[in-house]
């Protein structure tokens, strides 16, 4: 039964020192900040881990080397996965003194412990393993535990309080923003921060039932926690390879508008037989609010109806669609002008943002292809991808979300009806 109990408390480290390594290459292939951020964050899982298994193991003497980090490495668990999503959320993220002081409760305590480290050996031994003490060093011993406790039930709540508010909102900003740049969302999503957040801070709530149920006496107690850690750090692991970071917008100069494409355009006005039905007629290009937060926008009219048309020709004409990694930098660069005037455009005239802007035109591709008996030989997955869709599960999210019916419901419907 002993043994059984070492090993589940010794998975948990091997996993996350696994974890660690296998980061620590995929940042040295790609420098990203997010994947650094997260060799860290695996690093003090190691460490935490390694000390409950010194725990489980009564090996006190060890307990004593690393015991006065323990508690502000703990403090970083929580600063450390805010600025992983703050890495993952900012494009062209740095790293800068202004988020030092996300380290100020952990260097304070660190500070605290410093009476533990000059203790005698033997006054750290009877603390650490919980011996009743003498006259003489209780008052000392009462230090450790206040200090502990201190940092344990008051600090590490008011953080997991304080960065969870501050992760929801860097959820709800990244998700606007790559509406509005992206319009593919695979790896570059923070859909699996509900998971994610969830988990981890299940991690940080155990860690506290932890120490109020008395954990290492009972039998089942510590192979539901060690499985739920194991299980939160590969989650977490899992999903950091997957992320990629978002690169900084392409901003070129307000006066570099269209250039590139202007004659083109300019020609093009003067035949709309160009243009399909689904296109936009040259009485309406100018129909645009200039309300709302683009009302100062140095963007005129004129430059609004030849970036609508420079759009609608990227789409319907060259069909950009179909390219699975399109962004609003591509689209910018085509049309020679900048993300700014892109977004206002496709905000104000077409009423979306950039992502259902493009997958509306992928999903009218869509329904043409799954229509032409030429095509019947491919699949959903297939026709998803010929229109520029990198995932089945986002081709049926938007396929839903404009036509009301799923890939399947609409070829059962066309056929009834022919």
């Amino acid at each position: 039964m002993e043994l059984f109990i070492n090993i589940i408390y010794a998975l948990p480290v091997y996993q996350a020192f696994t974890l660690m390594l296998l980061l620590l290459l995929r940042w040295f292939a790609s420098d990203g900040k997010h994947l650094l951020l997260m060799v860290v964050f695996q690093f003090i899982a190691t460490v935490y881990f390694l000390f409950n298994f010194l725990y489980a193991t009564h090996s006190f003497e060890s307990i004593g080397l690393i015991y006065p980090f323990i508690l502000p490495l703990i403090l970083l668990f929580a600063p450390l996965f805010y600025l992983y999503l703050k890495a993952v959320s900012t494009p062209g993220f740095h790293f800068s003194k202004k988020h030092c002081y996300h380290v100020l409760p952990s260097i304070i305590y660190l500070l605290l412990n410093l009476p533990f480290m000059l203790a005698d050996p033997a006054e750290k031994l009877k603390y650490v393993s919980q011996i009743q003490t003498n006259t003489e060093s209780e008052t000392l011993h009462l230090y450790f535990s206040i200090v502990y406790i201190s940092g344990i039930y008051l600090v590490l709540n008011l953080q997991i309080v304080y960065y969870f508010f501050r992760s929801v909102r860097i959820f709800r900003k990244h998700q606007e923003y790559i509406d509005n740049h992206y319009s593919y969302t695979e790896n570059i999503s923070l859909g699996w921060f509900k998971v994610i957040a969830f988990s981890f801070f299940f991690f940080l709530v155990a860690n506290q039932m932890l120490y109020f149920s008395g954990i290492g006496n009972n039998f089942y107690s510590p192979a539901i926690y060690n499985i739920s850690m194991l299980v939160i750090t590969l989650l977490v692991a899992y999903f950091s390879l997957m992320q990629k970071e978002l690169k900084p917008s392409v901003s070129l100069p307000e006066k570099h508008l269209t250039n590139r494409i202007e004659s083109e355009i300019s020609e093009s006005l003067t035949n709309e037989s160009d243009v399909t039905s689904a296109g936009i007629q040259a009485e309406n290009l100018l129909e645009i609010n200039s309300s709302g937060k683009y009302a100062g926008s140095a963007l005129q009219e004129e430059q609004k109806s030849r970036i609508i048309y420079g759009l609608t020709t990227l789409m319907e004409r060259e069909k950009a669609f179909t390219n699975a990694s399109l962004s609003l930098d591509d689209v910018a660069l085509k049309l020679n002008t900048n993300t700014k005037y892109i977004s206002q455009v496709i905000n104000e005239h077409f009423g979306r943002n950039f992502y259902h802007f493009v997958n509306f035109y992928r999903i009218e591709e869509a329904k043409r292809l799954m229509l032409e008996e030429e095509n019947l030989k491919y699949s959903i997955y297939g026709i998803a991808q010929m229109v520029g869709f990198g995932s089945k599960s986002s081709f049926n999210a938007a396929f839903r979300k404009f036509t009301g019916l799923t890939p399947t419901g609409f070829i059962s419907n066309t056929q009834t009806k022919s």
